[in-house]
């Protein structure tokens, strides 16, 4: 592992982490969703997904399992936007 695959690891542990604290807070409260933009939020996530590719193209497995997370939420946030009248 070279130093730039150690910081595309440590930075998504970071990222896992704030993560983590959203999800905590969205489980609690719902509403709180209802203040993403549907467009920014689809650029984060196909920005993520962009980086999640080049981390498989670099052999970076740690790296993707840790951003794994942040896409987890950010394509929730996507779907919760898009759908989210008929959901309420």
């Amino acid at each position: 592992m070279n130093i730039v695959d150690g910081l595309f690891i440590f930075m998504n542990i970071l990222f896992s982490i704030g993560t983590c604290l959203l999800i905590k807070t969205v489980w609690k409260n719902r509403k709180v969703l209802n203040g993403y933009n549907l467009f920014g939020a689809s650029i984060t996530l196909m920005a993520l997904l962009v980086a999640v590719v080049a981390y498989f193209m670099m052999g970076n497995w740690l790296a993707i399992l840790f951003a794994s997370i942040t896409v987890f939420y950010w394509g929730l946030v996507v779907f919760y936007t898009l759908f989210k009248k008929k959901i309420s």
